[in-house]
């Protein structure tokens, strides 16, 4: 790791002491540093000048493996056509099924970007005018056309992943018309 001093005044300078926060320390003005541990470090570089003045900055760094990061895309299709418009939501497996990102479906083409490895599931929800009435109306639907979550077809990001495709699943048993729904609603004052 090279570390740079952008002190403003390099004329000024007379010396340079970095402490590189792992106990180890250098004099040099650009020095470069191998940390053998990953871990949070306090770098802090001290420069002295010619009429005896000092400064100190110090900022915190992050030495470990570095975190790639990838993109999934896809189309998500309603029958024969591309679905016009909806929203994807992708899950993190690894964090007890929550929705970590969405990303609105254009043209039928969904995409994820700056996706860190781990493993996902991908679920399409159609975004239909409810003032028309679609026949045959698709259902949300997860990747590899399942309905409920515990069917979805699960994935795991080590690479950037094209063609994940989601046909929606068609539900012929809607019917369409009057109904009702009852209940009670209950309004407390805290």
């Amino acid at each position: 790791m090279k570390f740079i001093s952008k002190t403003v005044d390099t004329n000024r300078v007379v010396s340079w002491y970095w402490d590189f926060g792992d106990s180890t320390f250098s004099n040099l003005q650009n020095p470069k540093h191998q940390y053998l541990q990953n871990g949070i470090y306090i770098v802090c570089l001290t420069i002295y000048t010619y009429d005896s003045c000092e400064n100190t900055f110090c900022d915190t760094i992050k030495v470990g493996p570095t975190s790639s990061y990838y993109s999934i895309s896809g189309n998500v299709n309603a029958g024969n056509a591309l679905l016009p418009s909806g929203v994807v939501l992708l899950i993190d497996k690894d964090n007890n099924y929550k929705a970590k990102r969405y990303c609105l479906v254009n043209n039928g083409h969904y995409e994820f970007y700056q996706v860190q490895a781990g493993n996902y599931i991908i679920y399409a929800i159609p975004n239909f005018n409810i003032d028309i009435n679609y026949y045959p109306t698709y259902l949300p639907t997860y990747l590899g056309d399942k309905t409920k979550w515990q069917d979805a077809t699960g994935f795991t990001v080590a690479s950037s992943l094209d063609n994940q495709n989601i046909n929606l699943k068609c539900n012929t048993d809607i019917l369409y018309g009057p109904d009702t729904i009852t209940g009670n609603i209950k309004i407390l004052d805290a």
